[in-house]
This record gives C-alpha cells, sequence and structure tokens, in this order.
C-alpha cells in the first residue's frame, strides 16, 4: 500500500495508553489523533512517520472524526479507523498491514480490510458478507469513494455506524476481506459481576443511543434485512440483558426511551450534542 493514514477517536483518554497505541501505529504511516474533549499529550518518537492532534471543538462523535480527517486528508491512499481503547503491537501492525496488502491486491473488489472474528458477519446465510468494524479496519480511499458518496452516517453519534457502512457498502457492490493472525485488545463497556460472570455494559447514555439508532435503522433501511432482523432481536435482548446488572430499571428506562425517540425521528447525534451544551 502507498500511505496509510491512522485516524483514532479520542475522548478523555488515558495518555499513556493512547500513546502505547500511536507508538505502534507509526509502523504503518502516519498517525492523526481526533481531540473530542480532555488533554492530550503524546509521548512518540521522531521517526519517518508524524503523529498530530486535531481539536475538533466538541464531541463529534466516532463516526463524524473519522469524516472529518478524510474530507481533509485525500492525498492519503488507505485510512485505518482506531478509537483510544485499542490495543496493538508494533508486529501486529506490520503484520496487519502486510495482510491486508495483499488482500487488496489479490481482489478488486476488496475496498475494506478487518480482523478475524468469528461472530462477525453480517449474514450467516452467506460467509462472505463481513462486517467492516467500525473501529481496526483499514480502508481503501480510491475504491471506496467510487461505491459510496458518503462514507460514514454522522446522524449515528454512537454504536451501529458499522453495521450500517456494511449493509450500504455491500449494496454497492463492495467486498470486505477479513484476515487471521492478528491480535488487537479493546476494553468493550464496564465490567461488572453478574450470576454468570463478569459482563461488560453500557452506561445508561449510551443505551438511550442505542435505542434512537436503533430505530434510526430501522426506519432507513427498513426491517427486511439480516442486520435490522438483528437489531430488532436486540429490542427484546437489550431488556433482559438489562436486569443483570445493578439499576435495571433505570437502564431499560433509558434504552426504550431511546427507541421510543428515534421512532419519532430523534437522532443520536442531536441527543449527543444536547447533552454536551448541558455539561458546558
Amino acid at each position: 500500500m502507498d500511505k496509510v493514514l491512522s485516524i483514532v477517536c479520542a475522548y478523555f483518554p488515558n495518555n499513556e495508553r493512547l500513546s502505547s497505541l500511536v507508538r505502534s501505529l507509526l509502523e504503518a504511516g502516519d498517525v492523526i489523533v481526533v481531540n473530542n474533549g480532555g488533554t492530550i499529550q503524546l509521548d512518540v518518537p521522531a521517526g519517518p512517520h508524524h503523529a498530530s492532534v486535531i481539536d475538533s471543538g466538541r464531541n463529534l462523535g466516532t463516526l463524524a472524526s473519522y469524516n472529518l480527517v478524510i474530507k481533509q486528508k485525500q492525498t492519503y491512499s488507505h485510512f485505518w479507523l482506531w478509537n483510544q481503547d485499542s490495543e496493538i503491537s508494533p508486529e501486529d501492525v506490520r503484520a496487519f498491514v502486510t495482510k491486508a496488502e495483499q488482500c487488496f491486491s489479490s481482489d478488486p473488489a476488496t475496498v475494506c480490510v478487518t480482523v478475524f472474528d468469528k461472530k462477525n458477519f453480517v449474514s450467516p446465510l452467506n460467509r462472505h458478507l463481513i462486517l467492516a468494524k467500525e473501529s481496526t479496519s483499514i480502508l481503501s480511499r480510491e475504491r471506496l469513494q467510487k461505491l459510496l458518496p458518503e462514507w460514514f452516517d454522522e446522524k449515528l453519534f454512537m454504536d451501529y455506524g458499522d453495521w450500517d457502512f456494511s449493509y450500504r457498502l455491500y449494496r454497492a457492490g463492495g467486498q470486505v476481506s477479513q484476515i487471521h493472525g492478528i491480535h488487537i485488545g479493546h476494553q468493550l463497556g464496564e465490567p461488572e459481576k453478574t450470576v454468570f460472570g463478569a459482563m461488560n455494559r453500557s452506561s445508561p447514555m449510551r443505551l438511550h443511543m442505542q435505542g434512537i439508532n436503533t430505530a434510526y435503522l430501522l426506519r432507513k433501511h427498513g426491517p427486511f434485512n439480516f442486520p435490522n432482523a438483528l437489531l430488532t432481536a436486540r429490542l427484546f435482548f437489550v431488556p433482559f440483558k438489562n436486569f443483570l446488572f445493578k439499576d435495571s430499571i433505570k437502564r431499560n428506562r433509558q434504552f426504550l426511551s431511546g427507541v421510543l425517540s428515534g421512532i419519532k425521528g430523534g437522532l443520536s447525534s442531536t441527543y449527543a450534542t444536547n447533552l454536551n451544551r448541558g455539561m458546558k
């Protein structure tokens, strides 16, 4: 691959952990961290590739952060998407890029390469339809721009943006390739002890946005496709799972009120913007 730009979305990050991620990503090319809030201090060595920080001025959310950098940096051939909670070694960075380059070279329909996940299929009926993860996927700028005029839907502030992106990509004729043998760590949610052991849980605020996004994507794409069928199933699964955690009533109220807001036309991006204004 020619020029690779890694984009890291950050919001009040742990600077030590963020610096470790950036140091590894510099093995592949330049890195830009989008600062959506907090103070970022990168501790990275000088070298052939450059790391920089863009202050967005407000919390844009993951998808809008990616779009912001992609629109500004059209000289790069590939964009590698990350968030602040990811971990990868320099060795796995080099291995990922090598394997991704082989995928792009061997299949002209491939526009995105992601890491292996046995649950990462968009449809179990077609194992060639692979979910392009919102974080850790690498994209070909030129190939993707021929298929999708809009990269990521910024109306989805948090969660399910990768489902929307993957569905639109496959409808446009694009292909996602999946590579094996790469380890990427990621801290998902907040662990809490339950009767089934420690499980990750989303915050009530995030649950509310998940509810909004569920209704939004059902309105956008309709119910008759596999990604949205999964979202419909989550309408029943999420409330059940919430009863395993503390404050289950509050959590379910937030999720279901989000679904109702989404049915009425509400957007998680608008909700997040109003929330940020109220915190100032």
